[in-house]
């Protein structure tokens, strides 16, 4: 839905409905969500000027993105290396 509200230009509504839904990730965390609010609140916050929030929003999803794509390369890892002390 973000966006769908970001496409259709209505900046206000997107980031009162980001706002929403990063409250509720505050309590229910749901990693690859919260990398798509927070990249919907960068294009929203910087479309409306709001630069402090926008580049706030970035450096999030670039920090949970960095988190995830590391902890599937870990899993990755593990799982070559229980391949390989099997074949052992």
């Amino acid at each position: 839905m973000l966006y769908g509200l970001i496409k259709i230009k209505t900046y206000q509504e997107a980031i009162s409905y980001g706002n929403k839904a990063l409250e509720i990730l505050k309590d229910n965390p749901f990693p690859s969500h919260q990398t798509e609010v927070d990249s919907g609140m960068y294009l929203a916050n910087k479309a409306t000027g709001y630069y402090k929030e926008a580049i706030k929003h970035l450096e999030a999803y670039y920090t949970q993105k960095s988190a995830l794509l590391n902890e599937n390369q870990q899993q990755q890892l593990n799982e070559i290396h229980t391949k390989f002390e099997v074949k052992e």
